[in-house]
C-alpha cells in the first residue's frame, strides 16, 4: 500500500481525496478516521523540491533559496502566470498540480480531485495536462465536481435532487444536483454568491472588536486579530458567547467579549442574501418540475446558526449539515477514489518504464516462408518468457515434414 507524509509527519494510505477551495487544499484517505489534512495554498519551489508551507516566513530557509507562490488555486486555466517572490512566473494549473503531487506522494492507489463546480471543461483539461507534466499518471487521477463529492461524503438516503451550498473562504457556490439516486449525478446549475464568504464575516467581526479597544493596534496585531476572529466565529456556532484576545502595545493584552447576537447583527445582510439565493435555486428547480429533496450545507460557514435558522423558515426542503462540513468534500472525493481504484485492473509499479511495442515481423527465411523474429514476450502482468531460438536442424526437420505431407 502506498503512503504519503504531510509536513507534520502524518501518514495516509490507499485512495486519496483532495478538495480544492479558494484558499487551501484538503486531503484525506479512505479508512483513515483521523481529521483530514488541510494545507494552505502557499507553495515554495526551491532547488531541493516543492513544499507546502503555512506562510512564506513559517519555513526556515524559504526566503532567498527559491520562489514562494500564493493565491493560485483559483488561477487554473488562466493564461496569465502567477508571479513568485523571486519574480519567476508559473501557470496556476502547474502550481496546483505541483501542490497535489506534493500531497499525494510517489504513487498512491488512486487520487480523486474535487474541483469547484463552476470550472469549465477548459479548466479541467488544463489541470489534467498539468498533472501529467508533474508525472502523475492519468489512469490514477480523476476529477469530480465538489457538490457531487460533498453528496458522496454526506449520509443521505439517496435523494433525487439536492441543492448543495459550499460556503468557502471568499464566496459561496450554490449547485443543483440531480440523478444522485440513480448513481448518475450531474450538476444542472451553479450560481456563485460573492456576498457571503467566511473571510468577509471574519473581517466584520475584527472591525467590531477594534471598536471595543481602548487604544489602536499596529498592523501585525491586526493580522493576529483576524486569525483570532476566525476562531471566535467557529466558536460562536456552538456557544452563545466567546472572548477574543487582542495584543496591544507595550506587551499589554485586552480581552473583548463577543456574544452571538452581536455577530448575527454583523452578518445578517450577507447571510440573508445567501439564504435568498438558495431559496431561488429551489424555486427554479420546482418550476422545471424538479422536486428538491434536501439542501446540504458544506464548507467553513455551514454551521452559522443564523443561516441554518433562516433556511429552515424559507425553504421547505430538508436541511442537512454533515458532522464535519469543512472536510465533507474531501471525504467524498476519497470515497470516489476508492471506487475508481476497485474498478481499475492491476497495474505495474509506476517507477517501471512502460512496456515497449512488439517488434515487427521479419520477412524471409531459408525455406522461403515468412518466419517471425525470435523475441521475448511479456504476458500481461507476468514474467518475461524467453522464446527458443530456431536451429538449422529444426528447420531441416520442418522442411522434410512438409515434403512428406505433400507427397
Amino acid at each position: 500500500m502506498k503512503r504519503f507524509k504531510t509536513e507534520t509527519g502524518r501518514t495516509m494510505n490507499g485512495s486519496i481525496g483532495v478538495a480544492i477551495s479558494s484558499d487551501s487544499l484538503t486531503a484525506t484517505a479512505v479508512g483513515d478516521h483521523r481529521a483530514p489534512v488541510s494545507v494552505p495554498a502557499t507553495l515554495a519551489l526551491t532547488p531541493k523540491g516543492a513544499r507546502l508551507i503555512n506562510t512564506p516566513t513559517a519555513w526556515p530557509g524559504s526566503a532567498g533559496t527559491g520562489a514562494v507562490y500564493q493565491h493560485f488555486l483559483d488561477r487554473v486555466g488562466d493564461p496569465v502566470p502567477v508571479i513568485g517572490t523571486t519574480g519567476e512566473a508559473r501557470l496556476g494549473a502547474d502550481l496546483v498540480a505541483t501542490a497535489i503531487a506534493n500531497i499525494a506522494g510517489p504513487g498512491p492507489d488512486q487520487v480523486t480531485i474535487a474541483h469547484p463546480a463552476r470550472w469549465s471543461a477548459y479548466q479541467r483539461g488544463a489541470l489534467r495536462a498539468a498533472l501529467g507534466r508533474v508525472g502523475l499518471p492519468a489512469q490514477r487521477m480523476s476529477l469530480a465536481s465538489a457538490p457531487i463529492a460533498a453528496l458522496v461524503g454526506t449520509d443521505l438516503p439517496r435523494p433525487e435532487a439536492v441543492v448543495v451550498a459550499e460556503i468557502d473562504a471568499s464566496a459561496t457556490e450554490v449547485s443543483l444536483v440531480t440523478g444522485f439516486a440513480k448513481r448518475a449525478p450531474r450538476v444542472l446549475e451553479t450560481i456563485r454568491v460573492d456576498s457571503l464568504g467566511v473571510d468577509a464575516l471574519d473581517r466584520r467581526l475584527a472591525c467590531h472588536v477594534l471598536t471595543q479597544l481602548n487604544e489602536p493596534v499596529d498592523r501585525p496585531a491586526r493580522a493576529e486579530l483576524l486569525a483570532r476572529c476566525r476562531i471566535a466565529r467557529a466558536e460562536l456556532a456552538n456557544e452563545t458567547a466567546t472572548t477574543v484576545p487582542v495584543q496591544l502595545g507595550h506587551g499589554a493584552r485586552q480581552l473583548v467579549r463577543v456574544v452571538r447576537a452581536e455577530f448575527e447583527s454583523l452578518s445578517a445582510e450577507p447571510v440573508n442574501g445567501l439564504a435568498a439565493a438558495i431559496a431561488r435555486a429551489v424555486t427554479r428547480a420546482r418550476e422545471q418540475a424538479i422536486s428538491v429533496d434536501a439542501v446540504v450545507l458544506v464548507g467553513a460557514g455551514a454551521r452559522i446558526p443564523l443561516l441554518i435558522e433562516t433556511l429552515s423558515t424559507t425553504t421547505r426542503a430538508r436541511l442537512t449539515v454533515p458532522p464535519d462540513p469543512t472536510r465533507a468534500v474531501a471525504r467524498g472525493a476519497a470515497q470516489l477514489a476508492a471506487r475508481a481504484h476497485l474498478a481499475l485492473p492491476a497495474r505495474p509499479d509506476w517507477n517501471h518504464p512502460p512496456a515497449q511495442p512488439a517488434t515487427p515481423r521479419r520477412i524471409g527465411s531459408l525455406d522461403g516462408h515468412a518466419q517471425p523474429e525470435a523475441r521475448n514476450h511479456r504476458p500481461a502482468n507476468g514474467p518475461v518468457v524467453q522464446q527458443p531460438q530456431p536451429t538449422p536442424l529444426s528447420r531441416i526437420a520442418a522442411a522434410f515434414c512438409r515434403l512428406t505431407t505433400a507427397r
